[in-house]
């Protein structure tokens, strides 16, 4: 600093009458008056000073940002409409939202999109082609932040588009609502903490949009979390299907370099001629969620209660030794205390921890859930404690009969 100083003019001797050298008086200025916590990239902040109650930072390089261009777009009209089908307007109106966000520089929250589908169908391209270059052109991998495999997410600020793609999938159901959670503060928490490897934390406000793609068996789809604790309206859950005018990997070239010089017309549409369906608006993300039925289904056999119901059926109803059962009353204690003394214990232990109120909280996610409606019934409260009466198969409300 001291040499470009010098280069510009300042003077490096102390003169008569001076305490400090031109040069250290310059140095002076700037270690006092123009300090900055951090200097880097910040998703959604164009090349500036951010000053807030955290420090000043400076944004060193910002999102390149499309300009829109009235024209025509029939390549990615093509691949969006037969990838996504009539699914189309929540990916269209996301995209809308985002791209507005990023070219205005304010904060918007916006639910996830995760995209389910068969291998090599095109979602990958979406993710990489479509979305990053209208999201500002920057993506990063969240996916081992997000599930606690490292604390540091320095290299994930100054990217908008955070991309999780055909991850190793993880069924333990502590990780999975771990990353439910990571969800719900990127898609919704305007301020994030910034911390990068031997560095202090700080705080920042990076404009974030995430993406999932993943293929469509249930033991792909196993990476999303259960949708429980508020995370059912952050994220939006498609199903895509084989996108038709999508070459084979190694002859893309030609078929990018459409894609690319169609962008400023797709994001000219996107911007001015696009309207989101009134059905589908939502105050809060633009666009409210949406689940397809299929994935819907296929996370449901992979949720906590649904793996919990079926060993406290086999548990309860099963057993060879002793006379067959089709229906048990007691308290979630006494049901826990079967299940951990259980051929299962290895299952339960995973699936319920060490939480005391762990069984019933799981319980009662059964008694509401569409799949075991009608065979766990919460009874009244004996000698102040909560009785539960389980039948091995639905029965009808009005034959149900309390104790």
């Amino acid at each position: 600093v001291k040499r470009e100083l010098r280069k510009i003019g300042y003077r490096n001797r102390v003169q008569d009458g001076e305490n400090i050298s031109q040069v250290d008086e310059k140095l002076s200025e700037i270690h006092l008056e123009r300090d900055v916590k951090f200097a880097g990239a910040v998703a959604g902040h164009k090349v500036g000073m951010i000053e807030d109650k955290s420090g000043r930072i400076l944004v060193t390089n910002g999102p390149e940002i499309i300009e829109p261009v009235k024209g025509s777009w029939p390549t990615i009209e093509e691949y969006m409409t037969s990838l996504f089908g009539d699914q189309i307007d929540y990916v269209l109106g996301w995209l809308q939202v985002r791209y507005n966000a990023v070219a205005s520089g304010d904060f918007v929250p916006s639910w996830a999109l995760a995209i389910a589908g068969q291998k090599g169908n095109g979602k990958s391209f979406f993710q990489h082609h479509i979305a990053t270059p209208i999201l500002g052109g920057r993506e990063a991998l969240p996916y081992r932040y997000m599930t606690g495999g490292t604390a540091f997410n320095a290299d994930l600020i100054g990217a908008e588009h955070l991309v999780i793609e055909d991850e190793t999938s993880s069924t333990d159901i502590r990780s999975r609502r771990n990353f439910g959670e990571k969800i719900k503060s990127i898609v919704a928490n305007q301020t994030q903490s910034l911390h990068g490897k031997n560095k202090n934390a700080l705080t920042v406000r990076p404009l974030w949009s995430l993406t999932v793609t993943l293929n469509e068996e249930p033991e792909n789809i196993a990476i999303l979390p259960p949708l429980i604790d508020g995370l059912a309206d952050k994220i939006t859950m498609l199903k895509s299907h084989k996108a038709t005018n999508l070459p084979a990997q190694e002859d893309r070239e030609e078929f990018l370099a459409k894609v690319n010089a169609e962008m400023p017309a797709f994001v000219y549409y996107l911007v001015n001629e696009y309207v989101i369906p009134e059905d589908i608006r939502d105050a809060r993300f633009g666009v409210r969620a949406y689940h397809h039925p299929d994935v819907l289904e296929a996370l449901g056999e992979l949720s906590a209660e649904v793996k919990f119901d079926s060993i406290v059926r086999a548990v309860l109803f099963k057993k060879l030794d002793q006379p067959y059962m089709t229906d048990w009353t007691g308290s979630a204690t006494e049901l826990e205390h079967k299940l951990r003394e259980s051929a299962f214990a290895s299952e339960i232990r995973i699936l319920m921890g060490n939480h005391a109120a762990a069984c019933g909280t799981l319980l009662g996610r059964l008694d509401k859930n569409y799949a075991t409606r009608n065979r766990y019934f919460k009874l009244r409260l004996l000698d102040g404690i909560q009785q539960w009466r389980i039948h091995e198969k639905p029965v009808k409300q009005e034959d149900h009969i309390p104790v």
